[in-house]
């Protein structure tokens, strides 16, 4: 579980820093092939373990509406990371960004 939190964390951080797109994307698979597809620069100096390699994480980013404010101006970004079958053994993280 710990480890599935921290590579959310880095699958998140390209957003963070400018360096992955708000567009609309859904994509499932091991982290390293979840964050090539997401992150425009895979420079990501998180090593990661041939255990990491049982982890599985899917994110999707689909459009947010805010109450009141029209147009097109969130984003949620969801990650799913799971390291067993049972629903209990997965973490979901929700995050909003704006788009610019």
């Amino acid at each position: 579980q710990e480890r599935a939190i921290l590579l959310t964390r880095e699958l998140l951080a390209p957003l963070e820093t400018g360096i992955s797109s708000t567009d609309e994307i859904e994509v499932s698979g091991t982290f390293k092939e979840v964050y090539s597809r997401v992150a425009k620069d895979t420079g990501s100096n998180l090593q990661v373990s041939n255990e990491d390699a049982t982890l599985t994480f899917t994110y999707s980013i689909i459009s947010w509406k805010i109450p009141g404010i029209e147009g097109d101006v969130m984003r949620k970004v969801t990650v799913v990371g799971r390291w067993g079958e049972s629903s209990a053994d997965q973490t979901t993280t929700n995050y909003f960004v704006p788009v610019i």
